[in-house]
């Protein structure tokens, strides 16, 4: 983006003279322009300083003298990224002159491209040779005519074309640019290898670590290829005492043409970096699990904030904690932007919820259990004094019974002795208390007044009026025709 500062007219006035128009040509005799304005606030660290000269440039470009007609000393025109718009704004003067003098530089068209090229040659005194142009712009993936689609790619076009030129002319032939010349450099691979290796190497130790965290997080990691990622400026730039050393950094490789800046977004110039690079490669291909984990994790993130923060979406189990044994680490969890930050301690603070909460419902769980237990004990136990009970009461009550049957067979030892037996049989075997046992001896030792006894011969019949029972040997009867009979 190109600027002018001083009045609207005067800026009318530079863009005439910048376009060429003789209508609008003025006797000014100073044409100051400053390129890479952007340097204003990445080289220059002092404030005070800063302001000091842009008020020169303003002074520059709005005292007037009274010899060159009330025009401004000179005219100024400033060259700036447009990532640095808001910047410029800060300052009132440079506020007022943006409001009408600036000038977009939008991507190259094939035309200017291929400008771009011969025209720096013709300039030298340097030829091109047949066939370069094309071969160059083969390589950096552009192919003449696109429009649609090819804007990212226009955008790092004119950096990658810087790289291979220069190493070209480093190999030319006399006074010409050749595409063997060209080819002697790796083409564009080799061209931005080296450049990226320059850059890298002309950074303390320091910020060397510091240029790898930032590199990563422009890389995109899919199943089976790396891509580019487009990412906000802000979100490379850690708070804390390396944002500087990150600024730093960011400068150093944009200003190699490595990176390109568009509206605060800042991406990989161009895509071959990723594989044109050794030690960019090395460092994609070593920690591709984390950067896997890490573009996860902003991806969830990003979903979830535009799911207003729906905690279905927050990551549980074995996902949560790997992810968090990769975010332990400060330098990883310094590459995540604020959004990714509140997923993930949101994702930990619902985890620790749960887990309280199944805490406290295992708890219950457990002390229900232990109840349960202590209830089931206690019926058992109330159940087995019950059993005991119950057939405390029945030995108890068939001891009573066998004492009371011993008493009486006792009684009746005397008076009827067949009762006493029988009484006493039935005590033993109701329970084998002291009085039974007693009982049992005492009748055995008596003989049954309705014993048959004395009868030596055969018995050929027995009557009774009641129910008798008889014992006679088996050899007394024997069967005959028409019933039994006496033997003999």
């Amino acid at each position: 983006m190109a600027s002018g500062l001083g009045s609207p007219s005067e800026q009318t006035s530079i863009q005439g003279r910048l376009s060429g128009d003789s209508a609008a040509e003025t006797p000014t005799s100073l044409v100051i322009v400053v390129d890479q304005f952007e340097e204003l606030f990445t080289l220059c660290r002092g404030r005070q300083e800063r302001a000091v000269f842009v008020e020169a440039l303003m002074a520059l470009a709005t005292e007037r003298g009274e010899t060159r007609g009330g025009l401004p000393t000179a005219l100024v025109v400033l060259g700036v990224r447009a990532d640095f718009y808001d910047r410029c704004l800060t300052y009132p003067g440079l506020a007022a002159s943006l409001q009408h003098g600036h000038v977009t530089l939008g991507p190259m068209s094939d035309a200017q491209l291929r400008e771009a090229i011969t025209s720096p040659a013709r300039e030298a005194g340097l030829e091109v040779e047949a066939g370069l142009v094309e071969v160059l712009l083969r390589d950096i993936g552009l192919v003449p005519g696109l429009t649609t689609g090819s804007e990212i790619s226009r955008a790092g076009a004119l950096p990658l074309l810087s790289h291979a030129l220069l190493s070209t002319w480093q190999h030319r032939e006399n006074a010409t640019l050749t595409v063997a010349g060209y080819r002697l450099t790796g083409g564009i691979s080799g061209a931005v290898a080296a450049t990226a290796e320059r850059a890298y190497a002309s950074l303390p130790s320091d910020q060397q670590e510091v240029t790898r965290r930032i590199l990563l997080q422009l890389v995109h990691v899919g199943e089976d290829r790396e891509t580019s990622h487009r990412t906000h400026r802000a979100h490379l730039l850690e708070d804390g005492p390396t944002r500087a050393v990150a600024e730093d950094v960011l400068e150093v490789f944009i200003r190699a043409r490595l990176l390109t800046v568009e509206a605060g977004h800042v991406e990989l110039a161009h895509e071959i970096l990723l594989h044109a690079w050794p030690r960019f490669r090395k460092w994609i291909d070593d920690d591709r699990a984390g950067l896997r984990t890490r573009q996860l994790l902003i991806e969830m993130a990003e979903a979830w904030d535009k799911e207003s923060h729906d905690k279905g979406l927050l990551y549980r189990g074995t996902r949560l904690t790997a992810t968090r044994e990769w975010a332990a680490d400060p330098a990883h969890r310094a590459t995540l932007n604020p959004v990714a930050q509140a997923f993930l301690n949101a994702s930990t603070g619902h985890e620790a919820a749960e887990r309280k909460k199944e805490r406290r419902r295992s708890r219950g769980l457990r002390q229900l259990l232990v109840g349960l237990a202590i209830l089931l004990a206690l019926a058992l136990i109330a159940t087995g004094v019950a059993l005991w009970q119950r057939q405390a009461a029945i030995t108890a009550e068939r001891e009573a019974q066998s004492r009371q049957m011993a008493a009486q067979s006792s009684a009746l030892l005397d008076s009827d002795p067949d009762l006493a037996s029988v009484l006493a049989a039935q005590a033993h075997r109701t329970s084998t208390t002291k009085e039974a046992t007693a009982s049992v001896y005492a009748a055995s030792a008596l003989l049954l007044r309705h014993r048959l006894a004395g009868h030596t011969g055969a018995v050929a019949s027995v009557a009774g009026s009641s129910a008798v029972t008889v014992s006679v040997p088996d050899e007394a009867f024997r069967p005959r025709q028409g019933g039994l009979a006496p033997p003999g």
